[in-house]
């Protein structure tokens, strides 16, 4: 509950481009161009946004060339 709590705060989705159709129970969500809408029910948008949380501990930034580690071991040297 903690780790989707801080994932949800952290606005990893427009909610302007959200809306819940509640006699239906489905959740609407547009697209950035407005072209494309995906309708979700309810329990099924938030599966969807649960499987992109981290597990608690996992490295969630992967730093690559300049910025690795090898190259910190290197500048210090």
């Amino acid at each position: 509950m903690e780790n989707l709590s801080r994932y949800i705060t952290r606005k990893s989705f427009s909610q302007e481009r959200l809306s819940y159709v509640s006699e239906s129970f489905k959740v609407i969500y547009k697209s950035k161009d407005g072209t494309n809408n995906r309708q979700l029910d309810a329990v099924d948008f938030i599966a969807s946004l649960c499987s992109h949380i981290q597990t608690m501990g996992k490295q969630m930034i992967t730093y690559f060339g300049y910025y690795s580690n090898v190259y910190r071991g290197r500048r210090k040297r």
